[in-house]
């Protein structure tokens, strides 16, 4: 049987040499590199891409509402005073005088008169409402296309609570 010592391994005549672990040394080149920075950057333009809109929305709508206002004053003012004109119009319609002329209006005649009809009258009576075009800026148009890009347009803002609808 061997000693204690010889299982330790002191009594050893000659050194054994010890086994070099074999180690792979990769070297990682530019390409490499090149490809995780590639990687990064589409990373970082998607979210950009992908959050940018729901970032601008809120802002886009608020502009619009702020655009629109007073194009809606100026209607409202508009059919207040459409409003008033047709009041006034009813009162006289309610009277003796406003029914007899809104009967000759609508061609109803007195017995022993003759009717006539102008040619062409309804077409001179007729008013043409056209709506004021305003010139768009460089700022309105650039405004535009951020909501365009956002989804924010008229149809996602409702002018009567004055709130957005997602």
């Amino acid at each position: 049987m061997e000693s204690e010592k010889d299982l330790l391994g002191f009594n050893r005549t000659k050194a054994e040499p010890r086994r070099q672990a074999k180690v792979r040394v990769v070297r990682v080149g530019a390409s490499h590199h090149l490809v995780r920075l590639a990687w990064t950057v589409l990373i970082v333009l998607a979210a950009v891409f992908i959050g940018f809109p729901y970032a601008i929305r809120p802002h886009c709508e608020a502009w619009l509402l702020s655009r629109d206002m007073p194009s809606l004053e100026r209607r409202k003012m508009r059919s207040d005073e459409k409003r008033a004109a047709l009041d006034t119009e009813l009162q006289f319609a309610q009277s003796d005088k406003g029914s007899e002329s809104l009967a000759r209006d609508y061609g109803f005649i007195k017995p022993g008169e003759i009717p006539f009809k102008v040619p062409g009258q309804d077409k001179m009576n007729q008013k043409f409402d056209l709506p004021d075009r305003e010139r768009l800026t460089l700022w309105d148009r650039i405004m535009f296309g951020l909501c365009w890009i956002s989804g924010a347009g008229s149809e996602t803002v409702k002018a009567e609570d004055r709130q957005a609808s997602f």
